[in-house]
């Protein structure tokens, strides 16, 4: 299995396909098992990496607490230690703010951003209150049971879904809860228009964050443009992974040969 040692850990990736480099970046608990979909579909066309954040699947843990700057720290490492880049950043769920990170904070290391299920802060009720469930039971070393139920959510395709849990019994509960938390004191409002890379934004039809954030999100950035997946929730990379696949596909064509 390929690792690279980044910031002392171990970071479990893998590179399938060739040309367009793009990275895709899974949210807390569920590590890059839960984009399977993509990989296997982009990289017919693209060089898609797939990474397990630390302390998630089968990468390796800290005692260390870590935030979203770590993160982008361990990226930055890998992306090195592969010598790819730019590239185009693929966050899903809270894996968005990781991506909006990295484009803030190291820009030349992105080409474009493609965002599934953003926020630009963790503000309305009913997400805060996921959050900070989904930390408080992390912290207390039950994570199994948010993998089931939310492994349940992605996906009722059987050879999907067993993958799915498998790898997330992997993760080491304090790695999900640091995700938790990191993402709640994310915020990047007010700080969206500094991304000038072309940027797009996907949400589900049926998804409550299209409203509260989507919209909003796009008006921020310079170079942004939203699509909406009909009839889609938030768990759009299994659930919905054809049409994501296809929208994937027609924005980095778009943009190739304007960036």
């Amino acid at each position: 299995m390929p690792y690279v040692k980044v910031n002392g850990v171990k970071l479990y990736y893998n590179v399938k396909g060739s040309g367009e480099p793009i990275l895709l970046i899974h949210c807390p608990l569920f590590p890059s098992q839960v984009m399977k979909a993509q990989s296997r579909n982009l990289s017919e066309s693209y060089q898609v990496i797939n990474v397990d954040l630390r302390g998630h699947g089968r990468s390796t843990s800290t005692k260390e607490k870590w935030d979203f700057v770590t993160i982008v720290e361990d990226l930055r490492g890998l992306l090195d230690h592969l010598k790819v880049g730019p590239v185009w950043a693929c966050g899903y769920s809270a894996g968005c703010s990781i991506a909006f990170d990295l484009g803030l904070r190291a820009p030349s290391y992105v080409k474009g951003l493609i965002q599934v299920g953003a926020v630009d802060e963790v503000a309305s009720p009913i997400l805060t209150t996921l959050s900070k469930g989904g930390a408080m039971v992390s912290s207390q070393g039950i994570t199994n049971i948010i993998a089931v139920f939310g492994a349940l959510s992605n996906t009722k395709k059987p050879y999907v879904l067993f993958p799915l849990i498998k790898e997330s019994f992997k993760t080491n509960p304090t790695d999900a809860a640091a995700f938790y938390d990191a993402y709640l004191k994310s915020g990047y409002t007010g700080s969206l228009s500094e991304i000038d890379q072309p940027t797009l934004l996907v949400y589900g039809e049926r998804d409550p964050l299209l409203g509260r954030y989507g919209f909003n999100i796009a008006t921020q950035m310079p170079d942004c443009q939203i699509e909406v997946i009909k009839g889609g929730r938030h768990q759009i990379p299994a659930n919905k992974s054809e049409e994501l696949n296809i929208l994937i596909h027609r924005f980095i064509s778009d943009k190739i040969g304007k960036v």
